[in-house]
């Protein structure tokens, strides 16, 4: 899923010749986003920042201020292209493309205001699904052609045969 849905809502960075999407994963618990991350972050080309509640205090705070800054939107991507340590990825890596995912736990849902590319969403409730789709294309509101989130059919613990929640 995230494969496909960065190749349909990725964009030219700085107007050069690399391809970018900002994306979302969203999962339930932090156990679940530790090896979604390890996952994600194998696949070539892919930057994963970790976000959940139980970071120490001066991490979460830190991951905060940086997303909260690269993901405001409202003047499009202007604040990711003017960021020094995209810029320095971007222009370091030969990889094609580059993907940023954030994978999170509920912890992305509560006052943030960031815009992202896409989302891939663990199945919860309808009101965090909601709050989850409300942090793609927030600010940019732009013309969508191909679907920018998927939910999955099944979640974690239906994947290891624990108690189904959701499906």
């Amino acid at each position: 899923g995230v494969e496909q849905l960065h190749a349909d809502n990725q964009w030219t960075f700085r107007g050069g010749d690399k391809k970018v999407s900002f994306g979302l994963v969203r999962v339930a618990n932090i156990q679940t986003a530790n090896e979604v991350a390890e996952e994600l972050q194998a696949l070539p080309g892919t930057y994963v920042c970790l976000y959940h509640a139980r970071d120490f205090v001066i991490q979460r705070h830190l991951k905060e201020k940086a997303l909260d800054s690269l993901l405001c939107r409202k003047t499009g991507n202007q604040s990711i292209d003017q960021d020094p340590i995209i810029q320095a990825i971007c222009d370091e890596t030969s990889a094609q493309p580059l993907r940023f995912v954030v994978v999170a736990t509920p912890v992305e849902e509560v006052g943030r205001d960031h815009d992202f590319d896409w989302a891939v969403i663990e199945p919860s409730g309808s009101h965090s699904i909601i709050q989850t789709a409300g942090r793609v294309n927030r600010h940019r509101r732009e013309l969508v052609n191909q679907p920018n989130i998927a939910v999955l059919q099944y979640n974690m613990r239906a994947m290891r045969a624990e108690k189904v929640v959701f499906t």
